[in-house]
């Protein structure tokens, strides 16, 4: 017996469609397939070398307060001190050890009251790490090696979620003068059965002195790597652009200069005008970012200014007579997506 089995005719048009979806369906089962380093390289922590300061590249702060320093990298001093965050220019010497990365991060605080001073990175969604094996490591050194900071990890999973998760990884380091390399391998904890907000992360506490009181604390680190995996293998280079459009998704500072828009009429009396603008962000960020100013704006007759996850957009009120106008003339716009 013979099976006969009809398709049915498909027109030209119906076959230039069926084409046309082939990579859409292709990439997305290769997304399916592909772990999660596939997407943001090895490394899934942003600027490991320490190469991007959009904020600034030095930073002093006091009597525990909490902020950003290099791109992606929060830090917190000790309640009661004073301390210098600041990127620091690699010797030739140091460079060929620490593959031929430019910079490292210095902590240097004063004692105060208590320390729990540390430096850390937010990885994005908590769902991202987690039932993962995972291998974390770095270069440090210490001017006090009699100090033992350690390492940690919390999961947070956001605003309207389950409550945070402090992971048992609580390994003690013993840093020395010299460069050496720390690496800590352990599997995250899963999230069934968690409910995950809004704005949840992975805290990676990379050095965390918070067992000492009254007592200075300084270290320099470099080349923070965090990979799937049971192995700390060799640090990840990114190229510089590449670096930084990693970076710009959670902060990046706009000059907003000459936004100017198209007259539009109202059918009210008298006749107004709305000219609208908008400042267009070289990267997508996360979300839509909050607004600090870091330079004074030079602005008239601004009516509104709301943003999205890839622009400000300017709404200047004003008598129509024709012409464009100018919203603003000046100013640096700092904008910050982070978690």
């Amino acid at each position: 017996m013979t099976a006969q089995f009809k398709t049915k005719e498909l027109s030209v048009r119906e076959r230039l469609n069926a084409l046309d979806c082939l990579p859409a369906q292709v990439a997305q089962n290769a997304q399916d397939l592909l772990p999660l380093q596939a997407y943001t390289g090895k490394n899934l922590l942003i600027n490991g070398d320490f190469s991007v300061w959009q904020r600034s590249e030095s930073f002093t702060d006091a009597d525990g307060n909490s902020g950003l320093c290099a791109d992606r990298f929060n830090y917190h001093m000790g309640t009661g001190g004073t301390g210098t965050i600041s990127r620091v220019a690699l010797s030739d010497v140091d460079r060929e050890l620490l593959s031929n990365s430019l910079y490292c991060l210095n902590f240097n605080v004063a004692s105060g009251t208590s320390s729990s001073s540390r430096i850390s990175q937010n990885v994005e969604d908590v769902r991202s790490l987690a039932g993962k094996t995972l291998t974390c490591s770095f270069y440090a050194k210490t001017a006090n090696p009699a100090l033992k900071p350690k390492f940690s990890i919390y999961q947070t999973f956001g605003s309207g979620g389950s409550a945070g998760v402090s992971y048992t990884v609580r390994e003690e380091i013993s840093l020395s003068p010299e460069w050496a390399k720390y690496s800590f391998t352990f599997k995250m904890p899963s999230v069934v059965g968690k409910t995950v907000g809004t704005d949840s992360y992975t805290y990676i506490h990379l050095l965390n002195y918070g067992n000492y009181l009254s007592t200075d604390v300084e270290f320099s680190i470099a080349n923070v790597q965090l990979e799937l995996g049971s192995e700390a293998t060799e640090f990840e280079i990114v190229d510089p652009a590449t670096q930084l459009a990693r970076c710009l998704r959670y902060y990046q500072e706009v000059k907003a200069i000459n936004i100017a828009g198209s007259a539009r009429h109202y059918p009210v009396e008298p006749l107004n005008f709305v000219a609208l603008g908008a400042v267009l962000f070289p990267v997508p960020m996360r979300v839509a970012p909050a607004i600090t100013y870091k330079e004074p704006l030079t602005a008239t007759n601004i009516s509104s200014l709301q943003t999205s996850t890839s622009n400000i957009a300017i709404a200047l009120n004003g008598n129509f007579d024709g012409v464009q106008h100018q919203a603003i003339t000046g100013g640096l716009i700092a904008l910050s997506a982070e978690l």
